[in-house]
Order: C-alpha cells, then structure tokens, then sequence
C-alpha cells in the first residue's frame, strides 16, 4: 500500500483499521456438508478457504474473511450469501477494494496471542495501523480496484459452476449412464 501512495502519505496519514471498517466474529452454523447440493448450497467459510456449505446464512453482501483461530494472513471476499464460521473475523466497510488492499499488507503474526493455538482478536485486528488517504484519492482508488473484483467474482463463480457440472457428470461418465463415444469434437 505504501508504494502506491508514497509521494502522499506521512507518519501521521495512519489510522486504526477498526476506523474504516467494523470487524466481528463469524459463528458455528447449525449444520453443514461437504458438497454442495440444491438444499446446502451457501458456502461456509473458515479461516482459509470454503470449509463446507450450509443452508443458512449470516451476510447477504459483500464482506472480507479472515482467520481468527489458526490459520492467519488469507483474506478471501464473499460477495452474496455466505456463512463465515466461528474460526473467522468478518470485515465489512464501505471502502472493500481499499480495505481488501489493507488487510492484504499486513503481518498477521505480529497479532498473534495464541500459545498453543494461534488467534488474533478483533481488537488486535481493528488497532493495526494502515494508511488513510484523502476521499479523492480513495474514491479513484476504488473505482478502479472495484472494476477487477468485479471481473474476478464472476470468475470465482463461473468455477464453482464448472466444479459443480464436473461433480455431476464425472460419475455418469465413469458408469457408463453418459456415453460420449459418438460425441463428434472437431468443430
């Protein structure tokens, strides 16, 4: 972040994250599975990656997720319905391109106060120091980060899309219910 606005930000151009976004806690759903199906089709997220589906959800918009209990410094976007578990830190703010870029810079171990088990605490988390730049710049800022989100969401979707035709049809092909051995390829 600091080499994107060198020439702008100071010593004191830094503020508290928890100044430009609100940070809580995820929960443990009340059930989940691991593959998703029409009833369990909202992605249960964990500290890294999706961990499972349920049929519930907690956020119905766009939200940052990142590991409050073990595995630290993945920070992953949902942008629709989705259930963070109770093994993350869920971000909202109405700067998310800028915020996403923050949290991607920061030294997650330093916030460590785990022994056994790391964890990070809301608190540790919303006092880390990140630079503020002025509302023209940050508007610029997101207006251009805004476009490539855009583009990698629909990516993320068409993926999980395909993953899931794959998942269906695989089977079939391997017994024999699909047979695509008259399947003329060459246009």
């Amino acid at each position: 972040m600091d080499c994107i606005f060198s020439n702008t930000i100071s010593e004191s151009d830094y503020v508290e994250l928890s100044s430009l976004c609100s940070i809580a806690s995820g929960k443990r759903p009340p059930s989940k599975t691991d593959v998703m199906n029409r009833d369990n089709n909202i992605p249960l997220y964990g500290a890294s990656k999706i961990m499972g589906w349920c049929n519930g959800y907690l956020y119905d918009e766009p939200i940052l997720i990142t590991g409050r209990v073990g595995t630290h410094g993945i920070v992953q976007k949902s942008f629709g319905k989705s259930w963070p578990s109770d093994n993350t830190l869920v971000i909202k703010t109405n700067n998310y391109g800028y915020v996403y870029e923050c949290l991607k810079n920061i030294d997650f171990s330093v916030l460590n106060c785990g022994s056994t088990q790391p964890l990070i605490t809301q608190s540790a988390l919303g006092n880390v120091q990140v630079p503020v730049i002025s509302d023209t710049e940050l508007k610029r800022f997101n207006q251009r980060i805004e476009s490539l989100i855009t583009i990698q969401n629909r990516l993320i979707e068409e993926n999980t899309a395909l993953s899931m035709i794959r998942d269906l049809l695989l089977p079939k092909l391997m017994s024999g219910e699909i047979d695509v051995s008259n399947l003329d390829l060459s246009s």
